[in-house]
């Protein structure tokens, strides 16, 4: 074989070696996007069945945050046209704060919002810490200038959640303490058991007017934070009841839910009041 030949055939050889090994690349780089397509359409699955239900239970991921929303899109509501309070500058504190309250009474809490007044009993029956906790921040004025950062606006979950000093549901007074929790019964004036008449399974409601903690999820993580229910709120019983508001009062959370929401952040869900919901001063005074 002439030198001529030999080097032409060895040439046909290196350029089909490259060809394969340009073929062995691109197999290789459709089943890396493969998978990676697999994988990102696993997560979106994985999320849109946790997150797509209606009913809650508490979530980790934020601080005070009782779950999910049931809002899909953002509301065109009505606003609440009330005075906005000066800028608020809650104090921080270390720890549990001190013994205000008293058993054997029970505690009158006025709310005043920018959608109208809240009145609210508190009993110490109830959860002892909690009922403290709440009555000792709000002599403080630790509410007054905050905000009611979340509102539910979709029935059977409609709530609204504020006493947060961030404004965005992760904020603590500087400490937490421990959940008191429930004990529902077919018959409690706060949390119900009830029986689904299809399913034959027992599940618990916040009743309308409740006031209570929220928390994240934690054994030890109430803090200042509380919603109030707008609806009867089918929850798990892992939510501190401090007590109830009065009958009038329900027209103003009606008030708040009406106000239009949306995403605090790209890819949350819609809960956000537009304008701001403010709680501008909380006043309480022990009766009977």
């Amino acid at each position: 074989m002439s030198k001529g030949s030999y080097d032409k055939r060895l040439q046909r050889k290196r350029d089909l070696e490259k060809a394969q090994r340009r073929r062995a690349k691109r197999v290789r780089q459709i089943r890396m996007w493969v998978s990676a397509g697999i994988a990102v359409a696993a997560v979106i699955a994985i999320l849109l069945f946790t997150t797509g239900g209606k009913t809650a239970k508490p979530a980790a991921s934020k601080k005070g945050t009782p779950t999910p929303s049931a809002s899909p899109t953002a509301s065109a509501g009505t606003p609440c046209t009330g005075p906005t309070p000066p800028a608020a500058h809650p104090k921080t504190y270390k720890q549990y704060p001190p013994t205000v309250v008293k058993q054997t009474k029970k505690y009158d809490v006025t709310m005043e919002t920018s959608c109208g007044t809240l009145h609210m009993t508190l009993d110490p029956k109830l959860a002892p810490k909690a009922v403290n906790n709440f009555v000792y921040l709000a002599q403080q004025g630790f509410y007054n200038g905050l905000t009611f950062h979340r509102i539910e606006e979709h029935a059977p979950f409609q709530l609204v959640q504020g006493g947060d000093p961030k404004g965005d549901g992760s904020g603590t007074p500087g400490y937490q303490f421990t959940i008191e929790k429930p004990k529902p019964s077919a018959t409690d004036s706060y949390v119900q058991s009830r029986t689904d008449a299809q399913t034959h399974k027992p599940s618990t409601y916040y009743l309308k007017g409740v006031v209570a903690m929220a928390n994240s999820g934690g054994a030890a993580t109430n803090g200042s934070q509380f919603f109030i229910d707008a609806s009867d709120v089918q929850l798990g019983p892992d939510y501190t009841v401090l007590g109830k508001t009065d009958a009038a009062s329900l027209d103003v959370l009606n008030k708040m839910i009406a106000v239009p929401v949306v995403a605090a952040n790209p890819g949350q869900p819609p809960t956000s009041p537009q304008p701001k919901v403010y709680i501008i001063k909380v006043t309480v005074k022990e009766v009977a």
